[in-house]
């Protein structure tokens, strides 16, 4: 059994990942349910819900702080889903390693710390856990092409506000707040903003290169003109331009826009 100072010193060494309030997050989930009902997310009644995760045994909701997993996960499930923005209403501590709740608690995991170091974990009673809030810097989407271990190993590159983008667990609702519905975002468009932001690291951060969210064109009427919206993540800028997109590519000196294929 593992004593007092060793309890102490398992959990004393989780780091702590601060998140500021006001921060900027994204997620994205279906546009409806399986039965196709529509899911509707805004600031007034349908805020958005902490539900229960069968991976960790915790409550809570799952974030990205920037839109590269979002979107990824449109790869994962290979099908088109809604991208959100949301914002944090207060400070908040997120305990670093989707699994360091373990380790928070570590008297109902390990007999000693060998166990620690073995990861030989005891079956715990799920009534028994706390609801840590956790950030994760190694959680990316599974997928074997774009996803690969080169690609993450550039990915991981990318830093958002001077941090490592990363996984967000928040368990109280309460402490986000519904910014925007970005629009959906079908597998051809998330496939061109991960190459993009997969090319824009392998040349050095160039900032000639910006990786636009494309949203999927909405359905015209009969003769209609047919334009496509991108948008940037950050600023939420919408640019709106008629036939095919692609990278945007900003001349410093000619303040040129010009748009091509990807793939």
């Amino acid at each position: 059994m593992l004593t007092k100072i060793e309890i102490e010193q398992i959990k004393s060494s989780v780091p702590i990942f601060k998140l500021p309030k006001g921060s900027i997050l994204y997620r994205t989930q279906p546009e409806k349910t399986k039965d196709g009902e529509a899911i509707t997310i805004d600031n007034d009644q349908n805020k958005i819900k902490a539900m229960y995760d069968s991976d960790t045994g915790k409550t809570g909701i799952y974030f990205a702080t920037s839109p590269h997993i979002p979107i990824g996960m449109v790869l994962e499930y290979d099908n088109e889903l809604v991208l959100y923005k949301f914002i944090t209403t207060k400070d908040l501590d997120l305990y670093t390693g989707k699994y360091s709740y373990r380790d928070l608690q570590p008297e109902l995991f390990y007999e000693s710390l060998e166990d620690k170091k073995t990861r030989k974990y005891k079956k715990v009673d799920i009534k028994k856990l706390q609801n840590w809030n956790h950030f994760e810097s190694e959680a990316f989407p599974i997928h074997e092409k774009h996803f690969s271990v080169k690609n993450v190993e550039f990915l991981q590159q990318i830093r958002i506000n001077g941090e490592p983008m990363g996984e967000v667990f928040i368990n109280d609702e309460n402490a986000i707040e519904f910014v925007e519905n970005m629009g959906i975002i079908d597998t051809k468009n998330a496939e061109e903003y991960i190459n993009c932001e997969i090319e824009k690291v392998k040349n050095k951060g160039n900032k000639d290169i910006a990786c636009l969210v494309k949203i999927k064109e909405k359905e015209q009427d009969a003769g209609a003109s047919i334009f496509k919206y991108i948008k940037n993540p950050i600023t939420g800028k919408k640019v709106k331009t008629k036939g095919k997109l692609g990278i945007k590519i900003v001349r410093s000196n000619l303040e040129q826009i010009n748009h091509k294929e990807l793939l």
